[in-house]
């Protein structure tokens, strides 16, 4: 496990920390480290993903990939502008947190600037000392065992084994065809098994964990912008949905939500400090998170609409540059939406829609996030009256309406719904965790 983690780190620490800078320049050093790492490994399973879905990948040319997209990082980051007219907003967010830039040439910048250095300098050691043992307790299980519990790890590493053989998720002999799954998490599993030499089960045992550990490290930097860092952490480990979809080896589901990380640093504000930068990084999320699994885009798209719903009723300050991200969101909805349509629904046309254990929005949702669940409410009624607490709220009603597709189980003749009831047929675990936190 632990050279699976330095494997990674060093992979992706160089990319991630570059794509940190450019979507928040306010970021110092601890946050640069809780966000680096999600933000990384999103890149790789983007990269992964994108190269098994061109029946491009190969060992060779994912490990050229990943020294070339290192190389850009690098590159990126050590590019300077002497110019001050010249600066790209992110890296005048960077001069402002400095002191380089004064209120009087950019109020806006100064006093988003203030704020953070306000957030910075009020931290405490002891909720983050907790919060990173919630983190690494995520790490735990691969030292103290070879293989994971559950049963979808055998699929997935299958998967991970005939892309490490062949470059491709084809099934030969007696069970020849061609498995419909998202390419990202067991492309990603069968690099990292040709590069340590491990077994395809060990490399996504190993890969599985170490996304849930990114995940909450990532969710952490991404609140930490809203001075709640070591909390979000700590809540994180008030539930226990995505700890137990990890146990269960559903390790895609959990690896497809660290483009919430994106989506929180970049909708978890208002709108008028929101540049092109921000709405390109959030599309890159996007993309990287439909290679690695559904749900992941689904509840990214949930966020996307609760910031639209806020931001439309809201005065210029909040609501500026929402017909921007309104086109954005019409393109990726409709890009998602015509591939569910037009190429995975029709696999559905024989198929009801699918509650196999339930209803997720019930018993399921108290069942492992209880606790989150009185202290979000009771949070929610506390920022009310704030636009982030508006926007999380809606975000979680959001999500929770989605489970009312398992109160028509059985229901025939519209593929669509059959589609998002078996993607969504465990939601309870991994739907809720996230928003309550």
């Amino acid at each position: 496990m632990l050279l699976t983690v330095l494997l990674l780190l060093a992979a992706s620490c160089l990319p991630g920390y570059a794509l940190c800078r450019v979507l928040d320049g306010s970021a110092d050093r601890v946050r640069k480290i809780l966000l680096t790492p999600a933000l990384g490994l999103l890149l790789l399973f983007g990269l992964a993903g994108g190269l098994l879905y061109s029946n491009l990948w190969t060992w060779g040319l994912m490990s050229a990939c990943v020294l070339l997209l290192n190389a850009f990082a690098l590159a990126h980051i050590q590019r300077k502008v002497t110019d001050r007219k010249a600066l790209t907003p992110w890296q005048a967010l960077e001069a402002a947190m400095h002191g380089e830039i004064s209120a009087g040439e950019e109020t806006t910048l100064s006093e988003e600037a203030n704020t953070q250095r306000w957030f910075q300098s009020h931290r405490r050691p002891l909720p983050f000392v907790i919060g990173a043992v919630v983190a690494l307790s995520c790490l735990t299980l691969p030292f103290l065992q070879t293989l994971p519990f559950g049963v979808d790890w055998i699929g997935f590493s299958m998967l991970s084994g005939q892309i490490h053989a062949t470059g491709s998720m084809n099934l030969p002999g007696t069970n020849e065809g061609f498995w419909t799954y998202p390419p990202a998490f067991p492309a990603l599993a069968a690099w990292i098994q040709s590069s340590l030499g491990l077994s395809s089960g060990q490399a996504v045992f190993h890969l599985g964990h170490y996304s849930l550990f990114t995940l909450i490290l990532g969710i952490g930097g991404a609140m930490d912008r809203q001075g709640a860092g070591a909390q979000a952490v700590m809540a994180m480990g008030l539930g226990a949905g995505l700890f137990a979809k990890v146990f269960d080896s559903g390790y895609p589901t959990v690896a497809s939500q660290l483009g919430l990380v994106v989506g929180l640093l970049v909708l978890l504000r208002p709108s008028s400090t929101r540049g092109k930068h921000h709405t390109r990084g959030f599309i890159l999320a996007f993309l990287c998170v439909t290679l690695i699994h559904p749900t992941g885009a689904i509840y990214l798209g949930m966020l996307m609409a609760a910031h639209l719903v806020i931001g439309l009723r809201l005065d210029e300050k909040y609501g500026a540059n929402v017909q921007r991200l309104l086109v954005t969101s019409a393109f990726l909805l409709t890009t998602a939406a015509a591939i569910a349509l037009l190429i995975l629904a029709p696999r559905m046309l024989e198929a009801s829609v699918f509650a196999e254990y339930g209803w997720q929005g019930g018993r399921p949702l108290l069942t492992y996030n209880l606790l989150l669940l009185i202290g979000g409410a009771y949070a929610a009624w506390r920022l009310r009256t704030s636009v982030e607490g508006m926007l999380l709220a809606t975000w979680f009603a959001g999500v929770w309406v989605l489970s009312g597709i398992h109160l028509v189980e059985g229901l025939e003749q519209i593929p669509i719904l059959s589609l998002l009831s078996y993607v969504l047929y465990s939601m309870g675990l991994h739907a809720f965790h996230v928003p309550l936190a």
